[in-house]
């Protein structure tokens, strides 16, 4: 009786602490989400909904690393670099200018007389002190720099794309592992239930057998939370969202 007393003891603690975490975690989730802490309408469901995995061989993971925010960012950053560097590139070529205007022009209104202007400039940059040199290397460099980048942040999505799935594909077979083993402990401790009833089993034994049921139990909770993280690591790293 005392033991027992000690296990819902142990239980009520447990449950307390779940429900402060999940009170932090309403919060934190409201305040990402733009919602006001105040608001007690927030509500998170119990039982989310987990996708099905492809298997590795169908994912084209270098097609997915090119759809992510990451490397999308330095795909831009690259051709804005190019364009930049083509912008300095510019300085040394000679420059042609061509400018109009039409229109009346009167000592009285509305004007009566017509007016109009040409102009053509042609400028050739000879000597700048080597600004336009300096701009221009700057410009390259940076260019290279983000090419460079380019090509390294692919790589990082790859691994990262890789490595979350191998996550999740371990989290979705750890639930099924999890599962089987507290199957297993139920039809233990309805056993040893019966046998401890009956005076075929001693106390300590039967102790035993239920707390291997409860930690397995424990054990398919976790493996559950764990394969919905898995699956929004998953997501996240793809780039995708709860609103497509």
């Amino acid at each position: 009786m005392l033991l027992s007393e000690a296990y819902y003891q142990q239980a009520t603690y447990d449950r307390i602490q779940a429900g402060l975490q999940l009170d932090v975690a309403q919060n934190t989730l409201a305040q990402v989400l733009g919602l006001s802490l105040m608001d007690d309408t927030l509500v998170v469901s119990k039982d989310v909904p987990v996708k099905e995995l492809d298997d590795s061989a169908v994912l084209d993971f270098k097609a997915l690393a090119t759809l992510t925010l990451d490397y999308q960012k330095a795909v831009a950053q690259a051709e804005a670099s190019r364009y930049s560097h083509r912008q300095n590139q510019a300085s040394y070529y000679p420059s042609l200018n061509l400018t109009g205007s039409l229109g009346k022009t009167d000592s009285k209104f509305p004007p009566e007389n017509d007016r109009w202007s040409l102009g053509l400039n042609l400028s050739i940059p000879i000597f700048s002190g080597g600004r336009d040199y300096s701009n221009e290397l700057s410009a390259r460099h940076r260019r290279i720099a983000a090419e460079v980048n380019r090509t390294t942040v692919s790589y990082q999505a790859l691994v990262r794309l890789k490595q979350a799935y191998s996550q999740f594909r371990l989290a979705i077979e750890k639930v099924k592992v999890d599962e089987k083993f507290r199957a297993a402990a139920q039809m233990r401790s309805d056993i040893a239930k019966k046998k401890y009833n009956n005076g075929l089993m001693s106390f300590d034994d039967w102790d035993v057998v239920e707390n291997d049921l409860i930690q397995r139990e424990k054990n398919i909770l976790s493996s559950d939370r764990d394969r919905v993280v898995g699956q929004g690591n998953w997501e996240q790293v793809q780039g995708l969202g709860l609103w497509p």
